[in-house]
């Protein structure tokens, strides 16, 4: 079985994952256990989001010293949580590679590590996809076990899993809640966002309360979903610039998603409430949302550098950023770069090209380059 290859592997490497820098002095005791405490508590906390430095830290204390389950879960959970974002490509960490280090956490029988093994072996398409090392009897046995211990992860991944009926349970969302709420007594802040997106689909004013609850809390989900609401609902400006505000929070927060730096980047683009346009703001969150595998991102950002608009001015890697998008098979880039070659702009003008990727735009769904080659065919049967 795979998973057993996993286990009898050398627990003391990490040589599948990308290297970090090496710090600049040997991690002491005291530093490892500051470090830790930082990731605890951004992990059951929602507190500040340590920095990329705390995990090249965390990795060069636990090739030095095997056994620390904690450390070991912590260093797992800036890989697979992106942390590393300013230093790593996400492309490079691989699903496999992750299963391993957790394995070699959840080995020191540090619980969390464990529970998150159990979410591994089970597999939920809402939490963590599984591979070939999908073996559901186990993972539930696992997760029941970190249950009885009272983890507070355990918690939060049983009321999911009980919410979406996943991991071969039906839905209860009686139990659900029960999970839910447990958690947060046991101070995983992320359970008010579970929590609430239950509740929505049930009792939307008590989903509210909850939410306002978990926002205030600091869970980055529970922030986004507020904000939002907020939105949708605001008719004054006042209430529009409180939406802006918990959409703030809920971006600093959100490592893994890139829906709510995405937003941001939308609001400062073109103003909302109070919040005047900001172009290079725009081009920040921007950035952070294609960093995060948010296409329309990307392109924003390349559009942006092509004009030189909240940013310098950078033609060169602005189309080679824009190019990419297009070969990546993504319809408005193509149409972007088609309408380029269309009007000979930044580019020789090569029109064969540009209907071309037109063309292919269409077939990969984007609207706008139907416009492109409905002229085509206008001028082709003379009626312009």
């Amino acid at each position: 079985m795979f998973l057993v290859a996993i286990c009898a592997c050398d627990l003391s490497a990490t040589a599948g994952l990308p290297s970090l820098p090496q710090p600049d002095k040997p991690v002491t005791q005291a530093q490892r256990d500051a470090d830790v405490k930082a990731m605890r508590e951004w992990w059951f906390g929602c507190k500040k989001v340590p920095d990329a430095q705390v995990i090249a830290r965390l990795k060069a204390w636990t090739d030095a010293k095997d056994g620390d389950g904690e450390a070991l879960f912590y260093l797992w959970a800036g890989y697979r949580f992106r942390l590393v974002l300013s230093l790593v490509d996400p492309a490079s960490v691989s699903a496999i590679d992750l299963a391993a280090l957790i394995n070699r956490a959840a080995a020191c029988k540090f619980t969390p590590a464990e529970s998150r093994r159990a979410i591994i072996l089970l597999g939920p398409p809402s939490l963590e996809s599984s591979g070939p090392l999908r073996d559901p009897a186990l993972g539930m046995k696992l997760l029941e076990e970190c249950l009885d211990r009272g983890d507070a992860d355990a918690q939060v991944y049983m009321g999911t899993l009980l919410s979406n009926g996943e991991g071969g349970l039906n839905r209860d969302y009686d139990a659900a809640e029960a999970h839910f709420r447990k958690a947060i007594e046991l101070g995983a802040v992320r359970g008010w966002g579970g929590l609430a997106t239950l509740q929505a689909r049930l009792d939307e004013e008590q989903a509210e309360e909850t939410l306002k609850a978990g926002a205030e809390a600091g869970d980055p989900d529970a922030q986004l979903l507020l904000a939002k609401r907020c939105k949708r609902f605001a008719v004054t400006w006042e209430e529009y610039d409180e939406a802006v505000e918990w959409l703030k929070r809920a971006a600093d927060g959100q490592t893994v998603l890139p829906e709510a730096a995405l937003l941001l980047a939308d609001t400062y683009y073109s103003g909302t409430g109070t919040q005047e346009q900001d172009h290079a703001w725009a081009f920040y969150w921007y950035k952070r949302a294609g960093a995060l595998g948010h296409l329309r991102g990307d392109l924003q950002v390349a559009t942006q550098m092509l004009k030189g608009d909240g940013c310098e001015l950078d033609i060169e890697n602005g189309l080679k950023k824009l190019k990419e998008l297009a070969e990546g098979e993504y319809g408005p880039a193509k149409t972007l770069l088609g309408v380029l070659y269309l009007e000979g702009l930044l580019v020789p003008r090569d029109v064969d090209r540009a209907m071309s990727l037109f063309t292919d735009a269409a077939k990969d769904g984007d609207r706008e380059a139907y416009k492109y080659l409905w002229w085509k065919r206008r001028k082709e049967s003379g009626r312009e």
